[in-house]
């Protein structure tokens, strides 16, 4: 989804999309991509789509999350996210 600078007009706007996060509520494990931004119903403030990686075991749909619910951090690697599940007891 492109983003459009119109959409945000008038809101400070820390992340844009592509950028990779680390999602602090629920799960601090959980890492992906902003897919976009919006406005949010209370009118003053973004709302970021987290979009889960790809390669995390875990399925969940998109969800709007606010600034303070994520931070922008270094995106993993195959061996991270192998270490990781491996470290919970998963299996591959």
């Amino acid at each position: 989804m492109p983003f459009d600078p119109n959409s945000t007009r008038g809101m400070y706007v820390r992340l844009l999309p592509d950028a990779y996060v680390r999602l602090l509520i629920p799960q601090e494990n959980w890492t992906g991509t902003i897919e976009a931004v919006r406005q949010s119903e209370m009118g003053n403030r973004a709302e970021y789509l987290f979009h889960l990686d790809e390669r995390s075991k875990i399925q969940e749909e998109d969800v709007y999350v606010f600034e303070e619910e994520v931070e922008q951090c270094d995106r993993r690697t195959d061996a991270e996210f192998a270490a990781m599940y491996r470290t919970a007891g998963h299996s591959s």
